[in-house]
């Protein structure tokens, strides 16, 4: 086979990023933006840490802004990993809701969007969060 490939950047740092966590003592630990970065890019070499946003680790970590960590208010990132959902949409929100008691439609968008459609469920995200959850000033809260 001839022909030039490449990597896809984005799906390394995705990875890396899972890694990064599930590596940890406790991957549920908060884990500050800087200290995320930095440990980040010492696993890939020639990362661009501004590449790194909250939109492209959506469905793997959540940005958490404004958290406590060792006493120090700090935005950071939590493991959320999309694979550790639960099928059912009134399970899943429930563990949504234990991990974070409320959250931006962007930020559900990611965990919810393959329980729109499905039998006996609402066929939007829309539908599918009146049901589930009750909105306060564009934050979504369990029922």
């Amino acid at each position: 086979i001839s022909g030039v490939w490449s990597l896809d950047h984005n799906k390394i740092i995705i990875e890396s990023a899972d890694t990064l966590f599930r590596c940890k003592a406790d991957p549920y630990k908060l884990i500050p933006v800087s200290e995320f970065h930095s440990e980040l890019a010492a696993r890939t070499p020639g990362l661009k840490l501004n590449e790194i946003t909250p939109d492209l680790l959506k469905g793997v970590v959540i940005y958490e802004e404004m958290n406590k960590v060792n006493g120090i208010l700090v935005n950071s990132y939590s493991y959320l990993p999309k694979e550790s959902m639960p099928v059912t949409a009134k399970e899943r929100f429930e563990y949504l809701f234990q991990h974070r008691k409320k959250y931006t439609s962007n930020e559900l968008d990611v965990y919810c969007y393959d329980l729109i459609g499905n039998v006996n469920q609402p066929r939007t995200l829309q539908e599918l969060y009146l049901h589930y959850c009750r909105i306060v000033d564009n934050y979504y809260y369990s029922k």
